[in-house]
């Protein structure tokens, strides 16, 4: 590959890897700034990748097998993980303040 479609396919991991890392609520939605978290669309970007390493395989370079390679392990790992939590296909919301009746009072502690 050349050095552009080198550059480019490794731009491509990447910006699935993000995709993944967002969808398993690892990193911020880069638009609405909160941390959601749909397994599903976690699955589609694994499995992007999954085929880019299928499609491209004997038709890497040692820098980009080895990039592929460790970020389909990460994400993953960080799959089976989040599924085991049992909770998909949900978005965080940010935490608000106890409201005053869950929070105790001083003379609860006597």
């Amino acid at each position: 590959m050349s050095s552009d479609t080198s550059t480019l396919f490794i731009q491509l991991i990447q910006s699935y890897r993000t995709a993944a890392l967002q969808h398993l609520g690892k990193i911020r939605n880069v638009f609405s700034f909160t941390i959601e978290k749909n397994l599903e669309q976690a699955r589609v970007a694994i499995d992007m990748l999954d085929m880019l390493y299928q499609k491209t395989s004997n038709n890497r370079t040692e820098q980009e097998d080895q990039l592929l390679t460790d970020v389909l392990r990460e994400l993953r790992l960080m799959y089976v993980q989040e599924s085991q939590t049992g909770h998909s296909d949900e978005q965080s919301k940010p935490e608000s303040n106890p409201s005053p009746s869950d929070t105790p009072s001083p003379d609860d502690a006597h």
